[in-house]
């Protein structure tokens, strides 16, 4: 039991034990006489000794917290680093220190320093930011007791917070591809048609293009007639319908699948992007943003805001998108699970080229990810939009 004036503490507790031992020897002390009289008067005084020796090592303590690193990317490390000096010529009281060094309450550690006559400690630590998310890392408590534990003083403290972002991979011609199968994506016109907003690349000109478009820069300095390609000014787009379920126990979450799922859909947004299919984003807990055709910048806006995404959504992803089946909005889904409702639903749309899915395979047993890269390409064989992934990096592999 305690009584609390900010920032000052009581002990109760402490307080009432002194108080009964000061009543025990000062009644000794008083009618037995003799040794117990000096006894009597250093308990009496013993408080006074203690709290002053607390108020003297709170004006002796000195700190300073550094950060080596403020803008953290996922994979890299924050050096922290704790530096706590003794100023007076005395010894001071024992400082307990509380540090937080991640992003749960595992990653809590309590410390205890003892600091000499002019003496000073150093504490350093790693924080490994291997994850997307919120990183705390510094001081969240600062206390010192007096030597009789009758009080303590809780010193000013803050820490610093990191928001640590998913990769955003660079596209490659794989995932180029992956980012042209996808349905709604416009197609490459051929002939004069296309609209010139939309340019979507230099290709080698044959005999059925429009010879208007060659870029004639390229040909005298490679003697190769490359002509500009444009996009149809139809612009449909998709939508990526994330699975934010549970990746395991609410206390020990999969973070390498949360972000698997995360980076897969920043990687595909990206990619579409930049060909030209605009694309909006769905999900439970999923920021609401809709992103232009070759509207980069949006992107890493999404893959920012994705930091604040938690995997606690309370059913199937369908239960989300019910309300927008009847759309004419094509679908990818991205998710971890092998749910049979959601499967049965991707291949009956897929019929109609509507539906599009990624399955994240990296919480998955090795029997279970194998099945679903069976059915991944089994689907892909039909023509469709179908892979499983161990990580977002495969994406940039798989249609090679």
């Amino acid at each position: 039991m305690a009584a609390a004036i900010a920032p000052v503490r009581i002990h109760a507790s402490s307080l009432f034990i002194w108080g009964l031992l000061a009543v025990i020897v000062g009644l000794g002390g008083r009618y037995l006489g003799g040794p117990l009289v000096v006894v009597r008067l250093a308990v009496l005084f013993a408080p006074v000794i203690s709290i002053g020796w607390l108020v003297v090592s709170v004006a002796a303590l000195r700190y300073r917290q550094e950060f080596e690193n403020d803008h953290p990317a996922k994979g890299s490390y924050v050096h922290y680093r704790l530096v706590c000096s003794n100023e007076y010529p005395i010894p001071i009281c024992t400082v307990r220190l509380r540090l937080v060094l991640g992003r749960s309450e595992a990653d809590v550690q309590t410390e205890f320093v003892q600091l000499g006559i002019r003496d000073h400690i150093v504490l350093e630590h790693r924080v490994l930011c291997g994850f997307r998310g919120v990183y705390t890392v510094g001081l969240t408590e600062m206390t010192m007791c007096d030597p009789l534990g009758l009080g303590e003083y809780r010193l000013d403290v803050r820490h610093k917070t990191f928001y640590v972002m998913p990769r955003i991979l660079q596209p490659s011609a794989s995932l180029i591809r992956i980012a042209r199968q996808v349905p709604g994506a416009p197609e490459p016109e051929t002939g004069s048609a296309g609209d010139p907003s939309l340019f979507r690349e230099l290709s080698e000109y044959r005999g059925d293009h429009d010879a208007r478009r060659i870029v004639w820069r390229y040909y005298s300095s490679r003697g190769i007639a490359l002509i500009r390609q444009y996009d149809s000014a139809r612009e449909p787009g998709i939508r990526l319908l994330l699975d934010t379920r549970p990746t395991g126990a609410p206390a020990q979450p999969d973070y390498r699948c949360e972000d698997c799922t995360i980076e897969v859909a920043v990687a595909l947004a990206r990619a579409c992007v930049i060909t030209g299919t605009p694309v909006s984003f769905a999900g439970h807990g999923v920021p609401s943003l809709e992103i232009a055709a070759y509207d980069e910048a949006a992107v890493e806006r999404f893959a920012r805001l994705t930091v604040g995404v938690f995997f606690s959504a309370p059913a199937s992803p369908l239960a989300y998108e019910q309300p927008r089946r009847d759309d004419d909005v094509p679908v990818v889904v991205i998710t971890h699970l092998q749910d049979d409702e959601l499967i049965e639903w991707v291949e009956a749309q897929s019929a109609e080229q509507r539906v599009g899915v990624i399955f994240n395979t990296a919480a998955m047993g090795a029997r279970r990810a194998e099945e679903m890269r069976r059915f991944a390409r089994e689907l892909s064989a039909t023509g469709r939009l179908c892979y499983a992934v161990e990580q977002a990096d495969d994406l940039l592999r798989l249609a090679e």
